[in-house]
C-alpha cells in the first residue's frame, strides 16, 4: 500500500477540508488523471429497484440462492451459511 502511496504522489501532510479550493483542485486533477488512464470507465448495469419504495436496493436487501454452498436465503452480498461473497 505504501508503494502505491508513494506512485501517486499521496502524502498525509496536507489536513484541509472537503471544501477547501486545495482539495476540490487536488481531487479534479486526481480524478481527470485516473480516468485519462482507462481506470474510470462508463457501462450500463441492471439494478434491483422496489417499486413499492420506489428507490433501488442495495445488495444487503436482496435475497436469493448461494452460488457456492446452495443456501436458499443469501443475501445479495454475502451468503450467511458459508460467508462467501455473492455478487
Amino acid at each position: 500500500m505504501l508503494d502505491l502511496f508513494k506512485k501517486w504522489a499521496i502524502t498525509f501532510d496536507n489536513y484541509t477540508t472537503t471544501e477547501s479550493p486545495v482539495h476540490k483542485e487536488f481531487v479534479t486533477n486526481f480524478h481527470r488523471k485516473v480516468f485519462k488512464n482507462g481506470y474510470i470507465f462508463t457501462q450500463v448495469s441492471e439494478l434491483p429497484y422496489c417499486p413499492n419504495c420506489k428507490r433501488f436496493l442495495p445488495d444487503r436487501f436482496v435475497e436469493g440462492e448461494c452460488p457456492y454452498c446452495g443456501y436458499g436465503v443469501a443475501r445479495g452480498d454475502q451468503c450467511e451459511q458459508c460467508g462467501s461473497p455473492t455478487s
